[in-house]
């Protein structure tokens, strides 16, 4: 190729920088301005950036062109307004993602977080267990599954108004959370339902009973002290091999246990 060429060629893929720019950083612009939680000091990086940007690639053009010196195109134009510009629009670029990023998480957090309790909610604890029993399958091993109700909170609303009924889910959730391990989850599943999630077989039903019941007992018991939940524990494979069947099982147990409850403290009057 001769010169004359190559001249031609380089001018072309200057003029291209230009609506590649104007199409991209308007983009950009967009993109941030739509953000929730943007730094301010970004927008102005950005913009910035593109002035730079778009004030170097100008000068380039008018340098090839003849209109300007050499040291305006390749010196102010190229060497320092147009790299400086390219780093503040990567920078800001860079910036919004993280920004972006730390949002995504943030609402991910608030969409699977029950508002009263703080514990997971009914979305997060289905799609964990889901993803549980596949890596429990392929792996051949035991995962364990505890269904907790709160016994009465009717009576609790009646009595002592909602506001108690909410302190006692909030008591419960807490005593919940004391009772477990970090790598297992723990959930509110409903109204007066909580869930637990095991990473592996779990405890003994009657050893994971006593740790709940000294753990709402640290906390106070309750509205009025008068706090006790019924539970129902199940383990994959041996109680189900799906979600729905390990549910199922769970909750029969924890309502044998409500009614052995029931039965205990109508004796317990009687006598």
């Amino acid at each position: 190729m001769d010169g004359h060429g190559a001249g031609e060629l380089t001018l072309l893929c200057k003029v291209l920088k230009i609506p590649i720019y104007l199409a991209a950083i308007p983009w950009l612009l967009r993109f941030a301005l739509g953000e929730r939680h943007r730094p301010p000091a970004a927008l102005w990086v950005l913009g910035a950036g593109s002035a730079f940007l778009l004030g170097g690639a100008m000068l380039d053009l008018a340098g090839l062109a003849g209109l300007v010196s050499y040291f305006w195109r390749g010196w102010v134009g190229e060497l320092v307004l147009a790299n400086t510009g390219l780093a503040m629009v990567f920078l800001a670029a860079c910036w919004l993602l993280a920004c972006h990023g730390r949002l995504c998480r943030l609402l991910r957090r608030e969409a699977e977080t029950d508002d009263l309790t703080g514990l997971a909610n009914r979305r997060a604890f289905f799609a964990a267990l889901g993803a549980a029993l596949a890596n429990a399958g392929a792996k051949e091993r035991e995962i364990g599954v505890a269904l907790l109700d709160v016994d009465d909170l009717k009576g609790i609303n009646d009595a002592l108004g909602h506001q108690a009924g909410d302190g006692a889910l909030v008591v419960t959730a807490r005593a919940l959370r004391r009772s477990v391990r970090e790598t297992d989850l723990a959930a509110r599943i409903g109204g007066d339902e909580f869930a637990v999630l095991f990473c592996d077989a779990g405890p003994e039903p009657e050893a994971f009973r006593e740790r709940l019941a000294r753990n709402l007992t640290a906390e106070g018991g309750g509205p009025a002290g008068r706090l006790r939940l019924s539970l129902g524990f199940a383990r994959f494979p041996e109680d189900g091999g799906d979600a729905d069947a390990l549910l199922r099982a769970a909750d029969a147990r924890m309502y044998a246990d409500k009614r052995a409850a029931e039965e205990a403290e109508r004796e317990a009057q009687n006598g």
